[in-house]
């Protein structure tokens, strides 16, 4: 399993990978900002799943395919960190 990242560098560096990659150039996403709102499309949350499949280690069952976890990084960095640590609860 690959290591988990502190929740605070685990936001950064899941927002640089959303700007990076998903995002258009010189865009800047606030960690509560919903991404939805900021432009993700299902073809960038098909996208996202890839890159949190070949970043994390992280495999998104249909069931936690929700508006929720996805809607902002921090959201999304609670449902990676529930993945990918040992004994972690749950980020429903």
């Amino acid at each position: 399993m690959i290591s988990t990242p502190t929740a605070d560098s685990l936001e950064h560096s899941l927002a640089q990978l959303l700007e990076d990659r998903l995002f258009p150039i010189g865009t800047t996403l606030d960690f509560s900002e919903n991404l939805f709102d900021a432009g993700l499309d299902s073809m960038g949350l098909m996208q996202l799943l890839v890159l949190l499949e070949q970043e994390y280690g992280v495999t998104v069952p249909d069931t936690d395919l929700s508006r929720e976890h996805f809607s902002s990084v921090r959201h999304l960095a609670r449902f990676v960190r529930a993945r990918t640590t040992p004994g972690a609860v749950d980020a429903r």
